[in-house]
């Protein structure tokens, strides 16, 4: 038996993840798809041409190795978290933001097709949806904190639907 296309899309999202991703506390991707072709992708990461975060990271570790025991240790403390949290604001672009620039860059017109994320978008990104005219959002995880954009998108047309 053949597996539903969201299930097949999100499971691509998730390699193009894991394989072109390099931030250190999250590995994403988004996929914009028009009847079930993938015509743009998009992982977070820093802006093309930029340090990634993983080098800057490992770069800020050893100026100063004596924030923690070691650098997988550093990684998960809150001192890490926090100023990760400040560096990718300006430093990072969003999964969700990269396909759609893509496509812009490329000509794709994106009205109607549909977005697979693999957590569902921030408030900005949710924006970005709904203006770009994305028809419909497929995502895999949630952050609490995100889920006010699900009523956001679709109180802007925009389906929602969770691919567990």
């Amino acid at each position: 038996m053949r597996r539903a296309w969201p299930e097949v899309l999100m499971k691509i999202a998730e390699v193009i993840a894991r394989k072109r991703s390099l931030c250190l506390k999250q590995q994403t991707a988004a996929l914009i798809v028009r009847k079930n072709r993938i015509v743009a992708t998009g992982y977070n990461g820093t802006v093309a041409g930029s340090e990634e975060c993983h080098d800057y990271w490992r770069g800020q570790y050893e100026q100063d190795p004596s924030v923690a025991p070691s650098f997988d240790e550093w990684l998960k403390s809150e001192d890490f978290k926090v100023k990760h949290r400040i560096w990718s604001l300006d430093n990072e672009v969003h999964a969700e933001a990269n396909a759609l620039l893509f496509a812009c860059r490329s000509g794709i017109k994106v009205k109607k097709c549909s977005m697979y994320c693999l957590h569902l978008p921030c408030n900005r990104c949710a924006m970005m949806i709904i203006q770009s005219g994305i028809g419909a959002v497929y995502y895999k995880n949630h952050n609490p904190k995100y889920l006010v954009n699900i009523k956001f998108m679709q109180s802007h047309g925009v389906k929602v639907i969770q691919v567990l």
